[in-house]
């Protein structure tokens, strides 16, 4: 036990460590009721998965609105509104998503936004350059920014930069991060004696069946690095600390019953873990648990609690653009997680 709570709660790469297999990690883990310390739910989903979900960037938002920044209301949790006095930019290490959605002077105006509201008719005009030629730019004019439009922006915004923080987090070694994103040279190596192969085949003096034997092989060796590539992804001692704590934490809201969520809305942390419950892939159950306690009269679980929950499902369909904008909007799905898993850690 001893080894496993030293492991749990590392707070350092410089520490003594071995190489360990996912398997030989989660054997490790034991059940927590309380979240980790220190690390916001999107950063427990990306060290989770080892991958940017929508998840990650779902929960985020909800963080926003634990935070106080916004408000997240209406029956699928589709109206927005920010709060708070602080300029947007200014309110955390991703204050620029929050200036896209609601625009610069949030603070001041109050923006809301309605995440169902369509993207409006863009208003369609040709700006002059200097001279008397006109330009074949196009200016896409919006009256206010209600509607969807820098939902979508924010998003992307968001995305690229949870995609910045996992590439240099010290919560893997980099150089094994590396080599699992270089997926082209697998690709490459599989197309090349993909080719020989099957030219070895159609041509004896080409190898013949020997030769494409040989060819396939190589071939097949490629094909983990193509499928597989994340689970080359190794985590540091501090990430392998993180991952045992995140992974006890999924597992008690994996299994939680309608008797948690009250306690958690008398302790005043239902939202927060609800945010954590997105950000593990865990909503769908947990968003049950809420549903069983709102019938029970003293729970202290609110209607606006089972909408906060449900919001995940708005922002995903929300976070797309349509395809007439020709953006590419970017991730949507439900609130779970998946994939990632790794292979293993320190």
């Amino acid at each position: 036990m001893g080894g496993a709570v030293e492991a749990a709660f590392a707070e350092s790469n410089k520490v003594d460590s071995k190489p360990m297999s996912l398997r030989e990690m989660s054997e490790m883990v034991t059940l927590s009721v309380v979240p980790p310390e220190g690390i916001e739910p999107y950063e427990a989903s990306i060290i989770l998965y080892e991958q940017v979900t929508p998840s990650a960037l779902q929960s985020w938002f909800l963080q926003q609105s634990i935070n106080g920044h916004i408000s997240i209301e209406g029956k699928s949790g589709e109206k927005l509104e920010y709060l708070s006095d602080i300029e947007p930019e200014l309110t955390g290490p991703y204050g620029k998503v929050l200036r896209d959605v609601f625009g610069r002077n949030a603070h001041e105006t109050k923006q809301q936004v309605n995440l169902k509201k369509d993207l409006p008719t863009p208003i369609i005009g040709k700006r002059k350059r200097k001279g008397y030629l006109p330009s074949r730019r196009v200016d896409v004019v919006y009256e206010d920014k209600s509607d969807r439009s820098g939902f979508i922006e924010g998003w992307k915004r968001l995305q690229i930069s949870f995609q910045e923080w996992f590439d240099n987090s010290d919560y893997w070694l980099h150089n094994s991060i590396a080599a699992g994103k270089k997926r082209w040279v697998a690709v490459t190596v599989a197309v090349i004696f993909g080719l020989l192969a099957c030219a070895a085949l159609s041509d004896p003096d080409s190898g013949g069946p020997i030769g494409a034997c040989f060819f396939v092989f190589i071939t097949g060796l490629s094909l983990p690095f193509i499928t597989h590539r994340w689970e080359l992804l190794v985590r540091s001692p501090k990430g392998s600390a993180l991952w045992l704590q995140i992974e006890g934490f999924r597992r008690f809201l994996q299994t939680s019953e309608q008797r948690h969520v009250e306690e958690a809305s008398k302790r005043g942390v239902l939202r927060q873990y609800t945010a954590w419950a997105v950000a593990l892939g865990e909503i769908g159950h947990w968003k049950k648990a809420i549903l069983n306690a709102s019938s029970a009269s003293d729970s202290g679980v609110s209607t606006s609690d089972i909408y906060f929950a449900g919001s995940v499902a708005t922002m995903s369909s929300a976070s797309i653009a349509p395809s007439s904008s020709g953006g590419g909007g970017g991730g949507g799905g439900g609130g779970g997680g998946g994939g990632g898993g790794g292979g293993g850690g320190w």
